[in-house]
């Protein structure tokens, strides 16, 4: 894990209550997977994640 994603979570003790005993996948601040299977885990946060951005008219 980077270090910025570590420090993120060292510093958030909520996700780590609320994901106990789970992998967690993070990128940045934010937990894009989790769950109790490694192998999914990695599978799922492997896919591309798509960067969304609402354009004005």
């Amino acid at each position: 894990m980077r270090e910025y994603e570590h420090n993120w979570l060292a510093n958030h003790p909520e996700i780590t209550k609320e994901y106990r005993g789970e992998y967690v996948a993070v990128i940045g601040e934010k937990i894009v997977a989790h769950g109790t299977d490694i192998d999914k885990v990695i599978d799922s946060a492997a896919k591309p994640q798509p960067t969304l951005s609402a354009l004005s008219a």
